[in-house]
């Protein structure tokens, strides 16, 4: 009987077999790469041969996308025909040129209803809506077309959306699609954003489709208008980085399309010549300085490993203002001393240990610097100054310190030496420009008790304390050399600070610090 039965039906079992393995290899694919291949889409229709010899796109799915052209240069461009172009063939989509001011030499976009130029500087004899980008996009997605790119009319914009889909299905944190336009030089990246340490580090993603951003080519981006309204600043030029890293900053994540015969350069803006090329460089400088700057990006970490610093230096003031009551104004931010100042004091403190060391005066970390030395070896992550105390009776020791006495003078590697203003000290600044610093306070002993002259109330580790925790001095490595500091360091923070000071940080103003 059993014999009989698999005999009649056998051909039927073969045949659902086949299918779900089908099924199973596809969703395979999807879900493994995301990679979406073109081949996949929620109608399992190869659209690549589907595209040969279609022509215009003329579904009624154009007006659900809008396309904008952000990244042109006023000086040599070729914005006229790459709007022309994408008005052709998409006529029912809206295209947005979109610029920081107006434009000279002024552009010649076509007379066309679907081709809108908008100036962000906005015009005085204009309502403010109309330098509002926002105002125009009335799709459900846009589409961030490089200058001089075009867009084949084998590109099915409703195919587009299926593979967008795709990928979300996937992951649904996918909120991008990219196009590179050269693929043999694009790198698939994943981005670190620390906010709170104003850094941005990158690390290739080798052979890979999701990350956080790519490198090495411009690009074609598709995203719905919600991501690009979410986003703080969604104009932002350059868009690259800029647009990778708010969107990292919200967990997001982007779909590399390497699939792309679609879009392709159609004219060579800098590269054949050398002046427009450098003109073009200093330009993406000026502009990636200003976004880092909106941000909030002081270094930028490259997947090669070199960094590239945004904040401030010797020709620079420091990052923040006057500080009050010892807040700064970065920690209302959450945020904690930016790297480039935190670098700056770095170099102040080799700078001064190694003038006073060879001068043969006595000095140790006092106060949080020497709490941030016990706790990680380095500054306290949200400190702005760095302070150290010296025997008073080595003042004369000193002709660094002797003549800043008479009046505030800049050594030989621009360092300026000077008295406070605040009280009977010293103060280390890294330039006449920028007064990050290290301040030097003179103790003296008195009958075995060290003490000074300038105290401060809102210092809570500012007391008298036993010369015995200065001898002998010991050593620890600091801000990468070692540096002296009292014996039985912490038996000495917590006489000044309190018990378990170093296990529980907290802000100058008590509160205890989010990590």
């Amino acid at each position: 009987m059993a014999r009989l039965f698999f005999s009649r039906f056998w051909p039927w079992w073969l045949l659902v077999a086949t299918a779900l393995v089908n099924v199973l290899s596809l969703l395979y694919i999807t879900f493994k790469t995301c990679d979406v291949p073109e081949s996949v889409s929620y109608s399992n229709t190869n659209y690549k041969s589907d595209y040969v010899g279609a022509g215009v796109d003329a579904t009624n799915d154009q007006s659900t996308f809008t396309f904008v052209l952000r990244e042109f240069e006023d000086f040599s461009n070729d914005v006229t025909n790459t709007t022309l172009k994408l008005s052709n063939v998409f006529r029912k989509s809206t295209i947005l040129v979109i610029a920081d001011n107006h434009v000279y030499p002024p552009l010649k976009l076509a007379d066309s209803q679907n081709i809108r130029f908008i100036n962000l500087h906005g015009s005085v004899d204009k309502p403010f809506l109309s330098s509002q980008p926002n105002s125009f996009v009335k799709s459900q997605y846009v589409i961030f077309v490089p200058d001089a790119v075009q867009v084949s009319d084998r590109f099915r914009l409703r195919e587009a959306e299926k593979f967008f889909l795709a990928c979300q299905r996937v992951n649904p944190l996918v909120t991008m699609i990219v196009w590179p336009l050269n693929r043999s030089t694009t790198k698939c990246v994943r981005l670190d954003v620390d906010l709170k340490k104003w850094t941005v580090s990158q690390e290739i993603v080798p052979n890979n489709s999701t990350c956080d951003a790519i490198v090495g080519s411009q690009f074609v981006l598709l995203l719905t208008t919600k991501t690009l309204l979410e986003l703080p600043y969604p104009f932002q030029r350059p868009l690259d980085p800029t647009m990778f890293i708010q969107n990292s900053v919200q967990g997001h994540k982007v779909v590399v399309n390497w699939h792309n015969t679609f879009f392709y350069q159609s004219l060579s803006l800098f590269e054949n010549d050398p002046h427009k090329n450098w003109k073009h460089e200093k330009n993406e400088r000026i502009r990636q300085k200003e976004a880092f700057s909106r941000i909030g990006i002081k270094r930028f970490r490259h997947a090669t490993g070199t960094d590239e610093w945004f904040g401030c230096g010797k020709d620079t003031p420091r990052c923040f203002g006057t500080v009050v009551n010892d807040m700064p104004e970065f920690i209302y931010q959450n945020r904690w001393t930016p790297p480039c100042c935190l670098r700056a004091l770095r170099m102040t403190v080799h700078h001064v240990f190694k003038i006073l060391s060879e001068q043969g005066v006595r000095f140790w970390l006092e106060g949080g610097s020497l709490l941030g030395a016990i706790r990680n070896g380095d500054i306290i992550p949200w400190d702005y100054d760095v302070d150290i105390g010296i025997y008073r009776d080595d003042i004369v020791k000193s002709s660094h310190l002797l003549s800043c006495q008479s009046e505030a003078f800049e050594d030989e590697k621009g360092f300026i030496w000077e008295t406070a203003t605040e009280g009977e000290f010293f103060r280390v600044q890294y330039s006449r420009t920028n007064h990050l610093h290290v301040d030097i306070f003179p103790f003296y002993s008195v009958n075995g008790t060290m003490t000074k002259h300038t105290w401060f109330k809102t210092h809570r580790q500012d007391r008298e304390f036993p010369e015995s925790f200065l001898r002998p001095l010991e050593a620890i490595s600091f801000v990468g050399i070692q540096a002296p500091i009292p014996n039985n360091a912490r038996r000495f923070l917590e006489f000044k600070f309190g018990d378990g000071v170093i296990e529980n940080p907290r802000y100058p103003d008590a509160q205890p610090v989010q990590r």
